[in-house]
């Protein structure tokens, strides 16, 4: 059985992968039975899959490097499954749990090949910006600092409490409550087109 993920910096070891399942389950059913083929749902999926798979199935380490270390045409069978540690940084894992879910185009702004862009590039290409928290939706980002600049973070669930997937420092992605991190924040909306949503294994 897959242990649970809790924040390091959550002292009463409070379960925050329990509440967002069922939220996440009915979005990953709302976006299949629609047409638009919107995979926020989907990437909001793979970013709580990674979470929970960092040190299996998806191993990760933490460093500020370009390029992002994936082509989008190896995702599915290169990249996984103790093959490859991937060693990336908010903006990385951001655009690989994107890439992952089956987006037509890029949230940083740039070519999914080229490997490049940072949580300021989301910031800057995203379709809407808005400072709403009752706006919100699975695969929504959160940008934090001036036009984005600090960090970015995976909006997962919204009720009961907003989750984020944040993956900031060593030791990430967590799985966190978005009150946590108290700096100023813009959530970016995406274009979440995709002519195949692809989701996570269930496990």
């Amino acid at each position: 059985m897959t242990a649970r993920i809790t924040d390091p910096s959550n002292p009463s070891k409070i379960d925050f992968d329990a509440p967002v399942q069922g939220v996440i389950r009915r979005s990953i059913d709302l976006a299949k039975s629609k047409v638009n083929h919107n995979a926020g749902p989907a990437i909001a999926q793979w970013a709580m899959y990674w979470a929970r798979h960092k040190h299996s199935t998806m191993p990760t380490d933490y460093d500020e490097i370009r390029p992002i270390p994936f082509a989008r045409n190896w995702l599915n069978t290169k990249l996984w499954g103790n093959r490859h540690v991937v060693i990336t940084d908010c903006s990385g894992s951001s655009e690989i749990s994107a890439a992952l879910a089956g987006l037509d185009i890029s949230p940083s702004g740039y070519p999914w090949a080229s490997g490049a862009g940072n949580s300021g590039s989301f910031w800057r290409s995203a379709i809407r910006r808005f400072t709403d928290i009752a706006e919100l939706r699975p695969g929504d980002y959160a940008a934090y600092g001036p036009n984005g600049d600090e960090h970015i973070s995976i909006v997962v669930a919204v009720k009961p409490v907003p989750m984020v997937v944040s993956h900031g420092q060593p030791g990430g992605p967590f799985i966190q409550p978005l009150r946590l991190d108290t700096r100023p924040r813009t959530f970016l909306r995406v274009n979440t087109r995709a002519k195949a949503v692809r989701f996570p294994p269930k496990k």
